[in-house]
C-alpha cells in the first residue's frame, strides 16, 4: 500500500489519473515536478522514518502509525487527516488488512473494540506517529 501511494504521489495528477483511480471527483492536487533531476527524485524515496510523537494530535497527512503485536506482524496505517476528495467532519487513516484497503475515522479507531489497535500512548502496541523524510528538495 505504501509503494502504491508513492507511485501515485509521483504521478501526474491529471484527469486520466483521477479516472484511473476512480476518484469520485477530480481533486485539486498539484503534481510533483519531475524535471528536477535524478538526484532530487532519488531523495523522494530515501526517507528515514523519524518518530514524531506517541500523540496522534501531532500527526500530519502522510504520517505513519506503527503498531507492534507479538502475535501478528508489524502493522502500518497511513494518517490522512481530513479528506481532500470528499467532505467529511473527521480525520481518517487507511490501512491494508486481509488484502483489502480499509479507511476509518480516527474517532472510530480510538474506540476500536480491540485495545491493541487504539492509537493512544497508553497502548504498548502503538509505536507512535512516524514521518518519512520524503519530498525533500536537494536545492
Amino acid at each position: 500500500m505504501i509503494r502504491w501511494a508513492f507511485r501515485n504521489a509521483l504521478a501526474s495528477h491529471d484527469f486520466a489519473w483521477s479516472k484511473r483511480l476512480e476518484l469520485p471527483v477530480y481533486p485539486v492536487m498539484p503534481s510533483i515536478h519531475r524535471n528536477a533531476g535524478a538526484q532530487e527524485i532519488a531523495v523522494l524515496y530515501q526517507g528515514t522514518p523519524m518518530l514524531v510523537s506517541r500523540d496522534l494530535a501531532d500527526a500530519e497527512a502522510g504520517d505513519l502509525l506503527l503498531y507492534r503485536n507479538a502475535e501478528l506482524s508489524a502493522h502500518v496505517m497511513v494518517y490522512i487527516g481530513r479528506s481532500q476528495v470528499a467532505p467529511s467532519h473527521g480525520n481518517w487513516v487507511v490501512y491494508m488488512a486481509s488484502n483489502r484497503i480499509h479507511k476509518v475515522t480516527v474517532d472510530k479507531l480510538r474506540g476500536d473494540p480491540s485495545p491493541e489497535w487504539r492509537p493512544v500512548a497508553e497502548n504498548p502496541e502503538f509505536l507512535g506517529v512516524w514521518r518519512l523524510g520524503l519530498l525533500v528538495s536537494t536545492e
